[in-house]
């Protein structure tokens, strides 16, 4: 303030232009240091929101052990076969590929379920962890490292829909990232594994519920990045099936319509089989016996319909490979694989192998095939010497009349080992026992070089 002074008294109010000056440079260092920061915050905000709503730019999960809220980059794996092998070949012995990678099979544990739970009428692998359904739950066991002892533990309390009448459950699928989506008779729920405090066991938070009419919903699968569910169900009063899609978006689950317009035809509730890419931009469908593909287009956000270079009917079982290049389906006689092509934007026929398929399961590139007929495990490898898929093992059912090979699942772990899972669901330690079944999943590691 000016020093000079008034009748005495000080003049007040008046500035000296050296401060004026001072206060206006700090006034304008401030106002941008507030605006950069604003930007900062706003790209964070939005690239968060764009890696839940774009399914596409979030690769799949491998391990269960991260921070909550990351998703761990997926190891490489073997390159998927190439499009432009077509041949027909009996299952042979194994060869040994030029780089010497031939995959071990070993058995890791046996879960055995309680009477008349018909443990194994579903399995989905995701991680260390295997989800198995009964009659009318759904069961989660997690693994230990690989290779090495494989002691199993139970991963939340049984999941379990409880009404007014028995609930049945239909389908079960486990994403990498610690999600799940669940099919009852009438209902589709989503769970999400929390840990609630050091002092409390993990726990199958429901996160989202989507009511259906009795008997309406018929399949579910969640994608392996967990952040896209796709749920079919029965028109009502009708054969017609419409394929819903549920998508997280900002931690919370909202229905789209990309397929509303489309309706499948559906005679047996039982044959409607759904498929996701990890990324869930990619959908495979079976329904009574027919095939239809989609690949979502993050440009359009909309979906187109992938063709086939050959028309097939009358099948039962259906597998899509992690990176959505791969595909095999089955009927009782012979499964054949097909690669997507992106010069000629369609699936290609690349393989057909003489063996019937109850279920199917491919890894993540599409390396490793398994089939299931009731009473036989066959595993195959896409072989780096012929480009075809040999036979690696085969392992005959464990037990009499158990319907081993009911279902199976496949997922990689790590660069070159794997989880399977194979369902048993009328095993029944009691061999007098007529109906009241306890069931059981027989779980495998699919090893590299190190289980040779």
């Amino acid at each position: 303030y000016n020093n000079n002074t008034n009748n005495g008294y000080p003049q007040t109010g008046v500035m000296s232009k050296n401060r004026l000056r001072f206060v206006i440079l700090v006034g304008v260092a401030m106002l941008v240091v507030a605006v950069v920061v604003a930007v900062i915050v706003a790209v964070a905000v939005g690239n968060n929101n764009r890696n839940e709503s774009q399914a596409a730019v979030l690769p799949p999960a491998v391990e269960t052990t991260v921070a909550p809220g990351q998703v761990p980059t997926f190891p490489t794996t073997t390159p998927p076969p190439s499009p432009t092998q077509t041949t027909t070949m009996a299952p042979t012995r194994a060869p040994v590929s030029s780089d010497g990678s031939m995959v071990g099979i070993r058995p890791v544990s046996t879960e055995v379920g309680n009477p008349s739970e018909r443990l194994g009428m579903c399995v989905s692998v995701g991680g260390r962890m295997v989800a198995m359904g009964g009659t009318n739950f759904v069961r989660v066991v997690r693994q230990s490292a690989l290779p090495g002892n494989f002691p199993t533990r139970d991963v939340g309390e049984d999941i379990k829909y409880e009404n007014d009448k028995q609930s049945r459950l239909l389908q079960v699928s486990l994403s990498q990232t610690e999600r799940m989506s669940i099919a009852w008779e009438g209902k589709l729920t989503i769970h999400e594994l929390k840990a609630p405090s050091e002092d409390l066991p993990d726990m199958w938070e429901e996160t989202h519920c989507e009511e259906y009419a009795a008997n309406q919903i018929v399949s579910t699968v969640i994608s392996g990045n967990g952040i896209v569910v796709a749920a079919a169900a029965m028109l009502p009063g009708t054969n017609e099936v419409r394929v819903d899609f549920f998508v997280r978006r900002a931690g919370e689950w909202a229905r789209d319509s990309f397929l509303r317009s489309h309706l499948f035809v559906q005679t047996d509730t039982q044959q409607m089989q759904l498929r996701l890419s990890n990324d869930g931009n990619t959908i495979v469908i079976l329904s009574a016996g027919h095939l239809t593909s989609y690949c979502y287009k993050v440009e359009t956000g909309e979906w187109d319909e992938m063709s086939f270079a050959l028309s097939m009917s009358n099948l039962d079982a259906l597998a899509l490979s992690g990176d959505g290049k791969v595909f095999a389906v089955g009927d009782t006689s012979a499964t054949t694989v097909f690669v997507y092509s992106e010069a000629l934007n369609q699936w290609v026929l690349h393989q057909t192998i003489e063996q019937g398929a109850r279920d199917l399961a491919l890894d993540h590139s599409g390396s490793l095939l398994a089939i299931t007929e009731l009473g036989t495990l066959t595993v195959l490898q896409h072989m780096a010497s012929d480009s075809q898929y040999s036979v690696v093992v085969q392992d005959a059912e464990k037990e009499a009349n158990s319907e081993f090979g009911t279902s199976v699942a496949l997922a990689s772990i790590a660069e070159t080992n794997s989880l399977l899972a194979v369902g048993a669901p009328t095993y029944s330690d009691d061999k007098d026992s007529i109906g009241d079944y306890e069931g059981s999943v027989h779980i495998y590691a699919v090893l590299g070089d190190t289980g040779k």
